[in-house]
């Protein structure tokens, strides 16, 4: 009866020992947050779970026990960030609306990604390149395919002059990742003081592109 009675409690001991899930103090998706968090601020660099943890406010420990890899941490929080960007390029690319307005509208969405995720991006292909995980890296390639093919049609039906398609994707790209990356505009929180400055934003590089490169 005694060996039962301690089974049972060293039970209740592993139990209550054991990391909480979901959104508890803690948890898993807490874990998550702050490595997106993290990643937004913080160029590429080879992380180290202790970072994560001071960050996160947890034990090295409590990481290691959700994510032994810390590259399945990288993609499990850059992930979802990743997929809601390429849909929205997607829409913007196979949308029906005048190419000029896509144009726009890409310029926007590239700024607006950059704001809300840094350096995410940067974080998620070195981790799917390092892990060769061939579906993520095959769907960011068929993302690049359709943008090298709609800056094509851009660049046949829209402007005066011959620019390499690839040429002015990468250069509309860099000027809104800087853009968007900013160190300063980590200190905006209000949803719509944030939106407000991507707009300007992306309405100034607009005017650039159109009185420079595409004029």
């Amino acid at each position: 009866m005694a060996n039962s009675d301690s089974s049972t409690a060293m039970g209740d001991r592993v139990r209550i020992g054991r990391p909480s899930a979901g959104t508890q103090p803690g948890g898993q998706q807490t874990i998550i947050a702050s490595m997106q968090k993290f990643m937004r601020s913080t160029p590429l660099t080879n992380v180290q779970r202790l970072q994560i943890a001071e960050y996160a406010g947890v034990t090295p420990a409590l990481i290691s026990y959700y994510f032994p890899d810390k590259l399945d941490l990288i993609i499990v929080s850059a992930s979802p960030l990743i997929s809601t960007y390429i849909d929205r390029v997607g829409n913007i690319i196979n949308d029906y609306s005048d190419l000029m307005d896509r144009f726009r509208s890409l310029g926007h969405e590239f700024i607006d990604f950059n704001f809300k995720s840094g350096y995410a991006l940067d974080y998620y292909i070195d981790a799917t390149m390092r892990r060769k995980r061939s579906d993520e890296i095959a769907e960011m390639s068929r993302q690049y395919g359709d943008l090298f093919s709609f800056m094509k049609k851009f660049v046949e039906e829209r402007t005066v002059r011959a620019i390499d398609p690839a040429f002015l994707h990468s250069s509309l790209w860099a000027q809104c990742k800087y853009l968007g990356r900013q160190p300063h505009l980590l200190n905006i929180t209000d949803q719509d003081e944030a939106a407000f400055a991507v707009k300007k934003l992306s309405e100034e590089t607009f005017k650039l592109f159109t009185k420079g490169l595409l004029g």
